[in-house]
């Protein structure tokens, strides 16, 4: 193992363990609706990262579970240095439980979060997601491409201070990427802050940019994004295979 971790992408990245359980009392038409856009059971997809001089490999698994009546999927994901295991609700695709282990020249640190009740309460125009962005990228292979153009992030543990300054997520219409030989359809994705301080902050570090296909699935196909302060390498990540049952 290297000595120095290499900064995981935020969309490769699972840092907790969630249990959801939302309240009866929160309807669920208040947030704009995640609807699983089918993704397949053992479907496979393997991305190249690049951080400045450093490059590496992530592999990640999505599979369909069923036990004791029920189902999830289970979205494991797989580096150099970070080994994560998500488990997904399988029509919302929102965590019920992850867990993440870092192996490092000194340590293995498996770090675990529970969270025992979400009661937050979303606008129409809010998009609720866990209590970090990790899930962000998972989550949105089932965004309502078509018909949401825009959606104000809301993190589960700002305590109510989400909405003092906003995470805006804007749809910036479809592009056409090469990777590898081969064309991909896709929808293209803004975030960053919003407001004046968003303006401020977008203008010095530019804006985390997301590239979904628009195949019904909506696999990620490419992710750019900022790694640190000013002047630091953007992190970029790219598709290099997929398939799914092996094909």
């Amino acid at each position: 193992m290297p000595a120095l971790r290499r900064p995981l992408p935020l969309c490769l990245v699972v840092t907790g363990v969630l249990v959801m359980l939302f309240s009866p009392s929160v309807p669920a038409s208040a947030q704009i609706r995640i609807q699983n856009p089918s993704i397949p059971d053992d479907e496979q997809l393997v991305y190249s990262v690049k951080s400045g001089t450093d490059s590496w490999i992530v592999s990640q698994r999505f599979s369909l579970h069923t036990e004791n009546g029920g189902s999830w999927y289970a979205f494991s994901s797989h580096s150099p240095e970070v080994d994560s295991l998500l488990r997904l609700d399988p029509v919302t695709l929102f965590p019920r439980s992850s867990e993440v282990v870092t192996h490092a020249r000194d340590s293995i640190i498996r770090r675990t979060t529970e969270i025992v009740k979400a009661s937050f309460v979303a606008k129409a125009d809010e998009l609720i997601i866990a209590d970090d962005f990790a899930s962000l990228p998972v989550i949105l292979r089932g965004f309502p491409w078509e018909s949401t153009k825009a959606a104000h992030l809301v993190t589960l543990g700002s305590g109510g201070f989400g909405r003092s300054f906003s995470v805006d997520l804007a749809v910036a219409g479809k592009e056409s990427l090469t990777l590898n030989g081969k064309t991909y359809e896709c929808w293209k994705v803004q975030i960053g802050v919003g407001g004046f301080l968003g303006s401020i902050m977008s203008s010095i570090m530019g804006k985390s940019l997301y590239w979904f296909s628009t195949d019904p699935t909506h696999y990620l196909v490419r992710s750019e994004s900022p790694t640190g302060a000013p002047g630091s390498a953007r992190q970029v990540v790219e598709l290099q295979s997929r398939t799914v049952n092996g094909k």
